[in-house]
């Protein structure tokens, strides 16, 4: 096989299609196009700006010699073709080797896009048989703190708030039992001291039983009302909707797609 020559001090790098618009229907442009040769492998950068996330491009490259000759290389890979995502940092690589093109005058290379795709972008896709009434969703609140805001979200785990309500409730009720065998053994003690003690223990438990079930209280109506004014997220709406833009390339237009779901 006959090996490629390669000239790189009198390689000449063309930026073209820099600030260019892709097309009349989108705002994305190629910028910073760059180039390097390393082994036989031409290598090709560039950023693909302003895009929409739904838009997808055919990108293609082409290589010109200085005098004249078109070529228009095949074996490529990288962000090069069908479907490439807009963004920065894009490389194509072409093996020049590959197609048994002998390199041995200045090149220019250009980098061109068109949309080769505007997937749909989705606005509401809501299953009726997903939602979840608020009358059901008080009352699981009213048992298990937060599993009732928890349906409302499509399962986001606001049901920890039970751990909170119920782990107070139980340290309410072992701390009221303890203040209660306290103040049981102060009534038989006949230590004074022993006595003083144990009555300033049985009020120390009995104190913290109180703000306990307070706290238990202040979780349970706060679950509540925020159960009842909480923006029902399973909400449907009339109907199932969904709505796109696609580029038609053989007519050359942007066309409107509606989907209904009934």
């Amino acid at each position: 096989m006959k090996r490629i020559i390669f000239l790189p001090l009198f390689i000449a790098v063309f930026m073209l299609q820099l600030n260019n618009k892709v097309n009349a229907q989108s705002n994305a442009t190629i910028e910073n196009i760059d180039f390097h040769i390393q082994n036989d492998t031409l290598w090709v950068t560039y950023d693909l700006l302003y895009s929409r996330q739904n838009e997808l491009f055919n990108i293609g490259i082409t290589i010109t010699t200085a005098s004249g000759k078109t070529i228009q290389p095949v074996s490529v890979s990288g962000d090069v073709g069908d479907k490439v995502n807009g963004g920065k940092g894009k490389k194509i690589c072409w093996d020049v080797n590959k197609d048994r093109i002998v390199l041995s005058e200045s090149i220019y290379v250009e980098v061109n896009a068109i949309i080769f795709e505007v997937r749909p972008t989705e606005i509401s896709k809501i299953s009726k048989d997903k939602y979840f009434h608020r009358g059901p969703a008080l009352l699981l609140s009213a048992v298990v703190p937060g599993l009732g805001i928890t349906k409302l979200n499509n399962g986001k785990p606001f049901w920890l708030m039970a751990v909170a309500f119920y782990g107070a409730a139980a340290g309410s009720y072992l701390y009221y039992n303890s203040a209660d065998k306290t103040y049981d053994k102060y009534l038989v003690s006949e230590d004074e001291n022993e006595r003083n003690k144990l009555y300033s223990q049985a009020e120390s438990q009995k104190t913290i039983s109180t703000v306990l079930i307070y706290t238990a209280g202040a979780v349970w109506l706060g679950n509540m009302i925020w159960t009842a004014v909480h923006p029902n997220k399973t909400k449907p709406g009339t109907k199932e909707i969904s709505l796109g833009t696609r580029w038609d390339e053989s007519l050359r237009i942007a066309q409107l797609s509606i989907k209904y779901s009934f």
